[in-house]
């Protein structure tokens, strides 16, 4: 995503953003002692009325840009960055800043809500801006540019940070064909990071971007199940039977062992198959129950097909995602198939691409 692209499309939420220094001295006294104004950082104030009437993950990305604003001498980074530019993250977003600094200022600590990151020559030097308007006019703001915001990502959160964030750019700027590419200026990148602490992090996130995953959370599921020592299944691979298509799946064993993951949105209008035309009714309304029935009967339909061919499916849900049982249930499935020498025929599936090299 542009970034200037990130700034116009919030910019209706960034004009809540209140800079105490461009106010009078009297007002700015009225911000500090009233109780009709929240401090979001360091000189930047929300209504609170305002403030309140926001979602989480809108606060989380204005208590960034608030602290990115008051900070003047370091750079968003990290997940601070990554939320600017518009990529996903795992897990819930914290409410604390990245703020980086080069040369380092010393080992990360928290203060007003702020974790301070050390950043190295390369990544300080590839800064951006993005642009964006409070409620004082418009502003700049510095952040690190995406390639270094994945590497940060996986040097100082996780290794699933970094791929979820990474395959959401892959897919929406490079496309999944691409992504060699993307990969390659990461580690063009690295060069100049080869003695940084998380460097073998990186380099292990590296193994698993290949821009298949349609989703974060099947990015997730792919991080899950290479942690959980699998080998590596292949992604979105086409399933035939004597000459008809029978459907595109998520996550594909040789065994005959099929993973798909159940997002809330598969069920939901506006996101998922934008064909999907027969749910809009009078006035151009759509029925989400009739969208929700039409699209489980579609899946069951999808569901059958696979079966006939005599493939095991696996459905991930996000309650047995987040449990950990869905990752459980695959090693113990391919276990099971891999053991009876399951092997289904080669000229039944076609193309795909391995999950990890």
């Amino acid at each position: 995503m542009n970034s200037l692209a990130w700034g116009r499309q919030k910019e209706k939420t960034t004009t809540l953003l209140i800079e105490a220094k461009e106010l009078p001295s009297g007002a700015r006294r009225g911000l500090a002692r009233g109780r009709r104004h929240y401090k979001i950082a360091p000189g930047i104030y929300a209504e609170c009325a305002q403030w309140d009437a926001l979602p989480r993950d809108e606060k989380v990305r204005l208590h960034a840009i608030a602290h990115g604003l008051s900070c003047t001498n370091g750079v968003l980074c990290g997940r601070s960055a990554a939320l600017l530019h518009g990529l996903p993250i795992t897990g819930r977003a914290e409410p604390n800043a990245e703020i980086g600094y080069y040369p380092p200022t010393g080992t990360r600590k928290v203060s007003d809500n702020r974790i301070i990151r050390p950043l190295h020559a390369g990544s300080w030097q590839r800064t951006e801006e993005i642009l964006i308007t409070t409620a004082n006019g418009p502003r700049e703001i510095r952040l690190t540019g995406i390639h270094d915001s994945i590497i940060d990502l996986a040097r100082w959160h996780s290794v699933a940070d970094a791929v979820v964030a990474a395959e959401s750019i892959v897919q929406t700027k490079y496309g999944s064909d691409a992504a060699e590419v993307f990969i390659a200026e990461v580690r063009e990148y690295l060069q100049s990071a080869l003695n940084l602490r998380g460097f073998s992090e990186v380099t292990k996130a590296l193994r698993l971007i290949n821009g298949a995953s349609e989703s974060p959370r099947e990015s997730e599921l792919k991080v899950k199940l290479w942690e959980a020592g699998l080998p590596a299944p292949l992604q979105q691979v086409e399933l035939h039977y004597e000459g008809y298509f029978a459907g595109r799946v998520d996550f594909f064993y040789p065994c005959g062992l099929v993973i798909e993951y159940d997002g809330q949105g598969k069920y939901q209008p506006g996101l998922t198959d934008a064909d999907a035309s027969f749910t809009v009714v009078a006035g151009g309304v759509i029925n989400e129950e009739v969208f929700a029935a039409r699209q489980i009967l579609s899946e069951r339909e999808r569901e059958r097909k696979l079966q006939n061919l005599g493939l095991r499916i696996y459905r991930v849900d996000r309650n047995n995602f987040r449990d950990g049982s869905a990752v459980a249930d695959i090693c113990r499935i391919h276990q099971q198939m891999t053991r009876q020498g399951l092997e289904f025929p080669a000229t039944n599936y076609r193309g795909g691409v391995p999950a990890w090299e």
